[in-house]
């Protein structure tokens, strides 16, 4: 059997440079072993001016082994300051990688095999699936490796943090003695050269529609923005195609109460409530502040209360795991920061278990209806839209009226948008509470010579109901003591590439970004009982209502009486006269069946 052995190149060197005898000369059977310095002490002329870097520094991306998939391995060498300590075994440390002639990039794991002197060696994690797909796009003229970026997460912080790479590598040949072509010596060449790439500060916003399903639900249109230099727009084009991904999940129940409600609940928090250890009192669901809605929401095991379908996807629970203090009156809104931060920093675990970034399941509730849970990854076109009713009015009632009258509006929104100048909260779907930053943004971006884009990526769904403490079985007074609420949250969201295109002529461009998670802000729902006449107005709107249709039953049968037909007519030609031809037929085929 031929010794296999693999030969190790620094970056510094040559456009096309052989492997040679000379190199260092890798074991297989110890190559996860084998200590950084060793690795590149060959081939890096002076090792100590990666000693005392003053930011995360690429060395070189290594091919190990190809022609045998059992020891097939991708090595990469970082150059990482003293002061940034880097998490080793996080899930999070990624490389951003295409292999092959494919122009498509994805995220690849990392595993730390060694480090010294801030030295660090790492190999790309393959499962079989990506070796059995490489057995069939690398061949031994050709093997290309994209290597954009790689993500390191460091202790202290909530996400990675991406760091150019941008090294485009071609290999051939073999390392001596893996075929009988290299039996006696290496045929094994690389040559590099610059990837080009683009970085991008990517921002978030999620635009909250006043009203689109009523009182208690409504939408959240998840956006992010970012600048593009205009000189790559001149050179590539425009951008046409937007390539990402992220970790979607929906919250579990986000519970917001007054102070003096929060202080009791709060030793609560991650703890299954039963007969035997339970507040003195419970939540109760309070639709629009209506009495006649209300049921229980939150009480010990055993309490004997009915769940309701009203308040899907709500239920009637013995667990808070997000709870709020919304001061006084328990009507502060909780801000996106806070959610996150909240999220972060809970430590129970009643459901076992975390998803992939560590956070406990306890805070995560499924997810809405036609979307993923978990990782998603998406290719968004320009040519892409998204049809969106929008109502005019805060509340059902105002919807029905919009119905009457043909206020409502339907436009049909891109997701990808070129925005060049200021623009308003709901004209351009940017949050209110964020508007001013992006307009600012957009302007800066203009002084800079750069154009923004927005992305919008994801339609959801938010739900918010009032709450009430219930003492001693009364609920006859009127007000709210807090809220809960339930919406998406978007872990880790990364912008991949951006494709341009100009003259017939696309070019992916790979993007150094570090990733994002987005949550909205919390909206306090309505509470029609604060205001009296908000229910005068109701009764007013149903009389005027009926009135309308009145009027308009009147005008019609006005306006066919001038041109000779009755409404009497009218009726009688749709509803009395098909009953009878219906009635005549069954009656003539019972008796043509009597004569036989």
């Amino acid at each position: 059997m031929f010794k296999k052995s693999a030969i190790l190149l620094s970056l510094i060197g040559s456009f096309l440079t052989p492997y040679s005898e000379n190199a260092l000369d890798l074991n297989i059977s110890n190559v996860d072993k084998t200590d950084v310095i060793s690795d590149l002490s060959d081939g890096v002329t002076d090792l100590t001016d990666y000693y005392q870097v003053e930011s995360v520094t690429f060395i070189d991306f290594y091919e190990y082994c190809y022609g045998d998939f059992d020891n097939y391995e991708l090595l990469l060498y970082l150059a990482i300051p003293s002061n940034l300590n880097i998490e080793n075994n996080s899930s999070l440390n990624k490389i951003q990688i295409s292999i092959g002639n494919s122009n498509t990039y994805y995220k690849k794991g990392l595993k730390l095999l060694d480090h010294n002197n801030n030295i660090y060696k790492f190999k790309v994690l393959l499962n079989n699936n990506d070796l059995d797909y490489y057995k069939n796009v690398l061949d031994s003229k050709n093997r290309r490796y994209k290597v954009s970026g790689v993500e390191l997460k460091f202790i202290g912080s909530n996400n990675s943090q991406e760091f150019k790479i941008g090294c485009d590598y071609s290999y051939s040949g073999y390392a001596k003695g893996l075929n009988e072509e290299s039996k006696d010596n290496s045929t094994l060449k690389r040559e590099y050269q610059e990837l080009t790439t683009l970085d991008l500060e990517v921002n978030s916003s999620v635009y909250r529609f006043h009203d689109n399903f009523g009182d208690f639900k409504q939408q959240d249109l998840n956006s992010v923005y970012f600048s593009v230099p205009n000189n790559y727009l001149e050179e590539y084009g425009e951008v046409t195609n937007i390539s990402a991904e992220y970790y979607e999940y929906r919250l579990a129940d986000l519970v917001v109460l007054k102070t003096s409600d929060y202080e009791i609940f709060k030793d609560y928090v991650g703890i299954k409530i039963t007969e035997d250890n339970h507040p003195e009192f419970a939540l109760m669901f309070d639709y629009e502040g209506q009495i006649g809605t209300n049921c229980e929401y939150y009480n010990f095991e055993g309490a004997g209360f009915e769940e309701s379908e009203l308040f899907k996807p709500f239920k009637k629970t013995n667990l808070i795991t997000i709870l709020f203090d919304g001061g006084e009156n328990g009507d502060k809104e909780i801000k996106s920061d806070e959610i996150l931060d909240y999220l972060y920093s809970y430590d129970k675990s009643y459901y076992n278990g975390s998803n992939y970034k560590g956070i406990s399941n306890d805070l995560f509730d499924g997810v809405d209806e036609g979307h993923k849970l978990g990782y998603n990854r998406i290719d968004i076109s320009s040519l892409d839209s998204e049809d969106l009713l929008i109502y005019e009015g805060n509340s059902s009632w105002d919807r029905f009226w919009n119905v009457v009258f043909g206020n409502n509006e339907e436009n049909e929104v891109p997701l990808i948008e070129k925005v060049t100048s200021s623009k308003s909260s709901d004209e351009i779907y940017i949050n209110e509470d964020d508007i001013n930053d992006f307009n600012s943004y957009v302007s800066e971006s203009n002084l800079n010579n750069k154009s923004t884009y927005v992305l919008r990526y994801s339609l959801t769904d938010y739900y918010t109901y009032g709450l009430r403490d219930y003492r001693y079985g009364d609920i006859s007074s009127i007000g709210r003591d807090g809220y809960v609420s339930k919406q998406s949250v978007f872990l880790d969201f990364d912008i991949i590439s951006l494709t341009f295109e100009k003259e017939g002529q696309n070019t992916i461009i790979p993007i150094i970004s570090n990733p994002i998670d987005i949550v909205g802000d919390t909206t306090v729902p309505e509470n029609s009982n604060e205001n009296f006449f908000n229910w005068i107005i109701t009764i007013l709107k149903i009389v005027f209502g009926v009135a309308v249709i009145l009027i308009l039953i009147f005008l019609l049968n006005f306006i066919l009486n001038l041109i000779g037909i009755s409404f009497k007519d009218i009726l009688n030609f749709l509803f009395v006269k098909p009953f009878k031809w219906l009635k005549e037929k069954i009656t003539g085929r019972k008796k043509r069946s009597k004569k036989k």
